[in-house]
């Protein structure tokens, strides 16, 4: 790489940042457990499938000391230290507590320290990293729109998470989503039903603080929609009316699941904001990735035209179809969150083949995906590194001059999202 990179990287670490996705609200406070601080959900995966199978957690709870449970973790972590995933956990706290997670000193310094994890702590640290805004996925609508106990961080912004809105199986489904996030009078058909689906969206967009709708059904089923009538999504919805102790098949589960995702993409269309959706790689292990491969949504989204469709995580590890997707249809977004902590080789190549395939308006740079302010700015630091790599060797080879890609990288990262999700912020311009 003949472009100086670290001169890149540097200024890049100026530049704000609006992230994409993040689950979690912006609090931060001590653990008890700090070997539950360290091995977020993504490094334990990588963690469990180093080690048969066996949960880290669970492994190091069985032991009597402290000295005991890090001697537990060091062996267990040592085949996955060089993931991406535990790359960044490492660099997380070396960046964040300046301890090393590879010593009993440094997991020492963690547990002892535990005290100074305060907001004051958080705050400081998503200051530092220049993150403005992010779009939160909780997973529970009710709780944000009627829990007025719950505090947030000003930078958070919300996505409606609709999963369970279609994942009926019963009766009970019905009552249980209608009873948590709906709060609608009694639901007798499927009018009724979607009716109050559209009543829920619109106080969430009276709240002022919902920016997007979210759905990860990808976990549960394959994301390829299918376009089934009223009628036969109503014939399903009669029988749980009928008898509210009946199980749907899955077949009816299914015309449901996808008549029911329509209703709430034509929802995101409603209210002009973006329609956020899982694709490629998922947390956990034993996954089917090629149920959530984006190529799937394709007649989906050519059945709603006017949706704004923002397709999660690059895909993984299906980056032909990412790029087809985004360079197909006006009304596909191709979003970046996560993916750079799952593969930053595949990161980098994606970067550079959007800017050669896809207009550069089109891409979201980053969301954490994370549960936890350590990870979420050792995740961006990652991401941030793979943006300066792409744009060096697109510098290098001529493709981009180096004014271009500073003010590609700025929209990526800040102003992209801020006009994809109608943040207001200022507009950041490179000079």
């Amino acid at each position: 790489m003949k472009y100086d990179y670290m001169q890149f990287k540097e200024w890049l670490n100026t530049v704000p940042v609006i992230e994409s996705h993040e689950h979690y609200d912006g609090q931060t406070a001590p653990y008890d457990n700090i070997f539950e601080l360290v091995i977020n959900n993504y490094l334990l995966t990588d963690m469990m499938v180093a080690n048969g199978g066996a949960d880290p957690l669970e492994v190091i709870a069985q032991c009597d000391t402290f000295e005991q449970k890090c001697e537990v973790f060091l062996s267990m972590y040592t085949n996955a230290q060089f993931t991406c995933y535990g790359q960044a956990a490492r660099s997380a706290f070396l960046m964040c507590w300046d301890a090393d997670i590879l010593t009993t000193e440094g997991l020492t310094k963690i547990r002892d320290e535990q005290a100074k994890r305060t907001q004051e702590f958080g705050d400081k640290l998503i200051e530092k990293a220049g993150i403005k805004a992010a779009v939160c996925d909780l997973f529970d609508v009710g709780m944000l729109l009627y829990d007025k106990t719950k505090v947030y961080a000003d930078w958070c912004r919300f996505a409606i998470s609709t999963p369970d809105w279609h994942r009926i199986m019963s009766f009970k489904d019905v009552a249980d989503v209608n009873g948590k996030d709906f709060r609608s009078g009694e639901i007798a058909c499927l009018d009724d039903y979607i009716g109050a689906m559209g009543a829920c969206v619109d106080k969430c967009m009276e709240d002022g603080r919902f920016v997007a709708m979210k759905d990860q059904s990808a976990y549960s089923r394959d994301i390829g929609y299918k376009n089934p009538t009223k009628e036969d999504a109503e014939l399903v919805f009669y029988k749980m009316v009928d008898d509210h102790e009946k199980i749907l098949s899955s077949h009816d589960a299914r015309v449901l699941s996808d008549y029911l995702f329509h209703a709430i993409v034509t929802l995101s269309e409603k209210h002009e904001i973006p329609m956020q959706i899982h694709t490629g790689h998922m947390a956990g292990g034993y996954n089917d990735v090629s149920k959530a491969n984006a190529a799937k949504l394709t007649d989906l989204i050519s059945l709603h035209p006017n949706a704004v469709f923002d397709l999660f995580h690059g895909n993984y590890p299906y980056m032909g179809d990412f790029l087809f997707l985004g360079k197909n249809y006006p009304h596909v977004v191709l979003d970046l969150c996560w993916v750079h902590s799952i593969d930053t080789d595949y990161s980098i190549e994606l970067m550079r083949r959007m800017v050669l395939t896809c207009p550069t308006n089109k891409v979201l740079a980053f969301g954490g995906d994370t549960f936890g302010v350590e990870a979420q700015v050792s995740y961006l630091e990652q991401a941030r590194e793979n943006i300066a790599k792409a744009m060096c060797s697109l510098i290098d080879d001529g493709v981009l001059e180096e004014m271009q890609a500073k003010r590609i990288a700025a929209d990526w990262l800040y102003n992209n999202p801020n006009r994809i999700y109608k943040l207001g912020l200022p507009r950041y311009d490179v000079s």
